[in-house]
């Protein structure tokens, strides 16, 4: 009986939804074109019944964040707005991209009946109206931020810096390896800057400079002591003695 039910009401549903595509194509005809608004209508009851709830929670939602737990009746309030929770989470995965980084964004697929600012996510209501304790709150909470999709591959690269960071510093072999690697980047960086950057290019020239002035001063130095040297030579052979050997005959 539920299987004749549930295909009784889908084809109903189906009837329904071509009828009123019907209509809008209709009034869209007699309309002028400026005027006219082609709109196909699509999906079911439930989902209609949904969508609706969550449109009319925007639209009241400044009203319902006025709200405080000693003036209300907290169980209605409170069951009124777990079911919109469900509905949030279940229809953000479909209508909203969200990021937290480099700051919180979203983008918005749903936007006749949906907003994706965080300002409006039902978790704020319910502790604020002292729905839930702290531990269910924490829940959901982390159930909301699940729904950021970037959080989980931040979280992942969080954990995986931690393991890397206890490896470097536990693991001897692993820390002697790292280092190594570091100095050689370093020293790569160093010699990559002196050999194919301007700074590098300038300081390579002061240097070479430098050599050619101690060059040249030297070349000086060589050609004073060479002269000195003669000088000496000169000096010393005049002042030599002229010895002649006699002979008795």
């Amino acid at each position: 009986m539920k299987i004749f039910k549930s295909n009784r009401s889908h084809y109903l549903e189906k009837n329904v939804s071509i009828e009123v595509n019907n209509i809008i194509l209709r009034v869209n005809k007699e309309l002028k074109k400026n005027e006219n608004c082609i709109f196909y209508v699509d999906g079911s009851f439930l989902d209609w019944n949904e969508e609706k709830d969550l449109h009319d929670y925007f639209e009241h939602y400044n009203d319902l964040s006025k709200l405080t737990a000693d003036k209300i009746n907290n169980e209605m309030y409170c069951q009124y707005i777990n079911n919109i929770s469900n509905l949030y989470k279940k229809y953000m995965y479909k209508c909203c991209t969200c990021y937290s980084r480099p700051e919180y964004v979203c983008e918005e697929h749903c936007p006749k009946f949906f907003k994706c600012n965080r300002k409006y996510f039902p978790i704020d209501l319910l502790d604020q109206l002292k729905c839930k304790d702290n531990a269910s709150l924490q829940k959901e909470k982390e159930d909301f931020e699940s729904l950021i999709i970037d959080l989980d591959v931040i979280r992942k690269s969080q954990l995986v810096a931690m393991n890397f960071y206890k490896i470097l510093t536990q693991d001897y072999f692993y820390r002697f390896v790292f280092s190594t690697f570091l100095l050689h980047g370093i020293f790569f960086i160093f010699f990559f800057f002196y050999k194919f950057t301007p700074i590098g290019f300038k300081l390579n020239k002061k240097r070479s400079k430098k050599k050619q002035n101690n060059y040249h001063n030297n070349a000086g130095n060589r050609k004073e002591l060479i002269e000195y040297e003669k000088k000496t030579v000169n000096g010393n052979s005049n002042k030599k003695r002229l010895r002649i050997a006699y002979h008795s005959t």
